[in-house]
């Protein structure tokens, strides 16, 4: 029997938050203004970086503090 991926690029906004040393009230705010991708699974909201980083990579607008290679 083939064995799902489970590789889903997902994290909770805790780990999110702390990665970013930001409060998870912020984290959660920026998620319900759409600021950041997300998806729930199992009643548990959780920040989509696979979604984050193709919109990021994927923009076409390149911003003052970012650079383009």
């Amino acid at each position: 029997m083939n064995q799902p991926d489970l590789n889903l690029d997902l994290c909770t906004i805790e780990a999110f938050g702390g990665m970013c040393v930001l409060p998870d009230e912020v984290v959660a705010e920026w998620i319900e203004a759409g600021v950041l991708p997300s998806r729930t699974i199992a009643g548990i909201r959780l920040v989509d970086l696979g979604r984050l980083n193709a919109e990021r990579f994927n923009d076409k607008v390149c911003r003052p503090s970012e650079s383009v290679d």
